[in-house]
């Protein structure tokens, strides 16, 4: 015959579980920073990393990339704002002219 199967934990299990673990850790961490003990072999020092260049590196880069995008930006906007202002100030293209197509053929309008 099967095993019956184990069923899974509850929410709230699962929750206190994590809770538990979580405040064990810390409270040993908080144990371990008292000092160690006499005649105790000291934790091991963290190799240097080369990613923290590669980090600086790729910041600088992201950080140059802005700069450059953004003027690029306010000189677009700023021709695009010339443009509209030279625009509305100039004089109607027809204003002043009876016979557009009379001016074209060089003839005298009437």
């Amino acid at each position: 015959m099967s095993e019956p199967r184990p069923h899974a934990p509850s929410t709230w299990r699962v929750i206190w579980l994590i809770g538990k673990l979580s405040w064990m850790r810390l409270t040993n961490r908080w144990v371990r920073r008292r000092g160690a003990k006499p005649g105790e072999r000291g934790a091991t020092a963290r190799k240097p990393t080369a990613g923290r260049l590669v980090i600086v590196f790729a910041s600088v880069l992201f950080a140059l990339q802005a700069v450059a995008g953004s003027t690029v930006l306010i000189q677009r906007l700023a021709a695009t704002a010339e443009l509209e202002m030279a625009v509305s100030h100039a004089p109607h293209p027809t204003k002043g002219v009876r016979h557009r197509e009379a001016d074209l053929s060089g003839r005298a309008s009437p």
